[in-house]
């Protein structure tokens, strides 16, 4: 008798560890379930297009003339940023993901969260400005309905990002 019990003891073990198996493996299956997002890439202008360029002066100068500068600071502000709006370079956008580079970091969190665009539909350019007082003037371009809708980031001294300073071009 106890060669029996021995030998459904043995039995169950080895049926309850194949079960066990299977299970995981069904389990297994279930979890190992891939999800592709399918992401529409388009092409964007690089932060020197002449187009892009020309576009953002005349936006900044008829942004500049309709906006009253109170100030002595905002002017001369105005004068550097027009200056400076000839050159801008590319800035990686993971840099500008924290605290400290807000206004950026604002209009770009706004952009993926709020409209669904997707980081590789984004470009992030910068101008450098030769004066320390005049902050750069940033640029974030996406596409939008076929054309490419332009943010510009830092032309009054004080960014509100309930304020949207933008233009769109084709």
């Amino acid at each position: 008798m106890t060669k029996f019990v021995y030998w459904l003891i043995c039995f169950f073990i080895s049926f309850s560890a194949s079960a066990n198996d299977e299970m995981l493996d069904s389990k297994s299956q279930t979890n190992e379930v891939i999800h592709t997002i399918e992401k529409e890439i388009i092409p964007l202008p690089s932060c020197n297009n002449e187009t892009l360029i020309q576009k953002t002066k005349d936006f900044v100068i008829a942004y500049y003339n309709e906006n009253i500068l109170q100030n002595i600071f905002d002017r001369r502000r105005k004068h550097f940023v027009i200056d400076n709006i000839d050159k801008f370079v590319e800035e990686d956008i993971a840099n500008y993901k924290t605290e400290k580079q807000r206004p950026v970091s604002d209009v770009l969190i706004n952009l993926k969260i709020n409209h669904g665009i997707i980081e590789e539909n984004l470009r992030l350019c910068k101008n450098s400005s030769k004066n320390k007082e005049a902050s750069n003037v940033y640029l974030v371009i996406h596409p939008q309905d076929g054309d490419f809708k332009v943010h510009v980031i830092n032309l009054k001294s004080k960014y509100d990002i309930k304020e949207e300073v933008s233009f769109t071009y084709k």
